[in-house]
């Protein structure tokens, strides 16, 4: 019912569900029972007020059997963290991707604007060629080379949501301005309008008028 409300006040955009055939070329559901670390996520890390935050390894989230079971089956006992992003975001204003897949478990309902990094193409990827979907709490693997971003709230309390990537992803390093490679495993395509980044040296390769999104009232 939220997905068919939310598309109602986007008709702009096709919104899917990763629950559709359409998700399988960015990734697949897992099967978990997640609910003890959603909930102590919830309570240890509440939503911000506003702006969006992103935390990358969290050592309260690590001992809980779902994340040693994503450990084995996902990421094949390679070294992990286990981090929260959460905030207030209706706008699309950059993709990246990584090596190794990225697991998250939605804590509340969000939307994904996803591609594949073989789209990307100089001078860049045009957000029509993006797929929307709504994820609807649930635990989803994005496969390797997956585009993504910072996920859209799906209403106006804010989105949150566990990430799960390999070790040290994310962290920094000796940054060579004008390169997509921005951070340790992650390459990362600024929008052309997002100036702030690309006066940092970011690429700016999202083309087209930001993607957004306008979000549920608050139940």
């Amino acid at each position: 019912m939220k997905q068919e409300i939310l598309q109602k006040r986007n008709p702009q955009v096709c919104i899917k569900n990763v629950n559709d055939a359409a998700f399988s070329r960015y990734g697949k559901l897992i099967h978990l029972d997640v609910d003890a670390l959603l909930q102590e996520a919830e309570k240890q890390y509440p939503i911000p007020t506003s702006g969006n935050a992103y935390i990358a390894d969290i050592a309260a989230l690590h001992p809980f059997a779902c994340v040693a079971e994503i450990a084995h089956r996902i990421f094949a006992e390679m070294a992990i963290e286990v981090g929260i992003c959460h905030g207030h975001n209706t706008t699309l204003l950059g993709l990246e991707h990584h090596i190794g897949s990225e697991v998250n478990m939605a804590i509340t309902d969000c939307v994904l604007a996803l591609g594949r990094k073989e789209d990307f193409q100089a001078p860049g990827i045009d957000k029509e060629a993006l797929e929307v979907f709504y994820v609807p709490g649930s635990v989803i693997e994005l496969f390797e080379g997956t585009l993504h971003y910072c996920p859209f709230s799906a209403d106006q309390k804010g989105f949150s949501t566990i990430v799960i990537l390999l070790d040290k992803t994310n962290t920094p390093i000796s940054y060579r301005k004008g390169e997509l490679l921005t951070k340790r495993n992650k390459w990362f395509i600024a929008h052309v309008q997002n100036q702030k980044k690309i006066q940092e040296g970011n690429v700016g390769g999202l083309l087209g008028e930001p993607l957004q999104i306008s979000l549920l009232p608050v139940e």
